[in-house]
C-alpha cells in the first residue's frame, strides 16, 4: 500500500509538470488549443478525482478480511461465475508488457512537427492523469473481490492483501484505452489523408480488448471490470484531445446576392 502512494505522488508531480510546462509551448498552427481558462476543468477534475482516491485508500485501509479461504462463487453473478477461481501468472506477466508498451505508444507522437509536441504531451498528461484519477477513486471506494480470491491457486499473500478487493475497474485496461484511443484521436488530427490513418481506431479497440482478455485469463478481473475500464480510458482518451480542438463562432451571417435579391446566408458550424 505505501508503495502504492508513493508511485501514485510520483505519476501526478511528473504529470502535472508536463501539463504546466506544455502551456508554455503552444505555438500559431497548432491543430489543438491550450489555454488557462481551457485547461482549468482539467486539471481541476484530475486534482480532485486523486483526492477524492486518497481519501477512499483512508477508509478501505482497514477493511480486508483477515482470512485467506476462497470466497463462495455463488455470490458473483451467474454470467461471470466461470471466471471465478483463475489465476494465470503468465497472462499477468504479458499484461503488464502490453500496458507499458501501450502506455508509451503516444510518444511517439512527439516524432510530429516540433509546434505541436508539448501541445501533445500536455494533452496526454491531462489524459492520464484524469484516467488514474478515475481508477484510483473506483478501486477505493468500491469493494469487490478479485476472481482469484474465489479459488485456491493464488499465492496467501495476494488472497489477503487489501488489493484483493480492487476488482473495479481494471485499470490496466483502462490505461492502455486511454493511450490507444488518444493516439487514434491525436493522429486522426495530424495526418487525416494518411492511407493508414482508417486502421487507427480499429486498432485501438483490437490493442484494448487483448488488454482485457489478458487481465481476466490472469484471474484479476471480471470481464465487467475490463469493460468498465476500457469504457472509462476510451472515453477520456478520445475527449481530452478533441475538447481542446479550436472552438469557431457556432453561427455565421454573409450577404448573398441573388438573381433578383438582396439575401443573408446563415451557417451553422458544430
Amino acid at each position: 500500500m505505501p508503495r502504492m502512494k508513493r508511485m501514485q505522488r510520483s505519476f501526478v508531480m511528473a504529470f502535472a509538470c508536463s501539463v504546466l510546462s506544455g502551456l508554455s509551448l503552444v505555438a500559431r498552427g497548432d491543430p489543438y488549443a491550450l489555454s488557462w481558462e481551457r485547461e482549468t476543468p482539467y486539471l481541476t477534475t484530475a486534482a480532485g478525482l486523486h483526492a477524492l482516491a486518497w481519501l477512499g485508500s483512508r477508509q478501505k485501509s482497514g477493511a480486508n478480511s483477515d482470512s485467506a479461504e476462497p470466497r463462495d462463487r455463488s455470490d458473483v453473478p451467474v454470467y461471470e461465475r466461470r471466471f471465478a477461481g483463475g489465476w494465470n501468472t503468465a497472462a499477468q506477466y504479458q499484461s503488464n508488457v502490453l500496458e507499458v508498451l501501450g502506455l508509451a505508444a503516444p510518444l511517439f507522437l512527439m516524432s510530429a512537427p516540433a509546434v505541436q509536441s508539448g501541445t501533445i504531451l500536455a494533452l496526454y498528461a491531462e489524459t492520464l492523469l484524469i484516467t488514474s484519477g478515475g481508477v484510483t477513486v473506483s478501486k477505493n471506494w468500491i469493494d469487490r473481490s478479485r476472481p482469484y480470491t474465489y479459488g485456491d491457486r493464488a499465492p496467501r499473500s495476494d488472497q489477503k492483501s487489501l488489493d484483493s478487493t480492487r476488482s473495479l475497474l481494471s485499470g490496466h485496461t483502462a490505461h492502455v484505452a486511454a493511450a490507444m484511443s488518444f493516439s487514434a484521436s491525436v493522429l486522426g488530427e495530424l495526418y487525416p489523408d494518411a492511407a493508414w490513418a482508417q486502421w487507427t481506431w480499429p486498432g485501438a479497440v483490437l490493442v484494448t480488448a487483448y488488454e482485457g482478455h489478458l487481465r481476466v485469463r490472469a484471474g484479476k478481473h471480471f470481464p465487467s471490470d475490463a469493460l468498465v475500464g476500457a469504457v472509462w480510458g476510451g472515453w477520456i482518451g478520445y475527449s481530452v484531445p478533441m475538447g481542446h480542438l479550436p472552438r469557431h463562432s457556432a453561427v455565421t451571417l454573409e450577404p448573398a446576392l441573388l438573381s433578383d435579391a438582396l439575401g443573408v446566408n446563415l451557417k451553422v458550424l458544430l
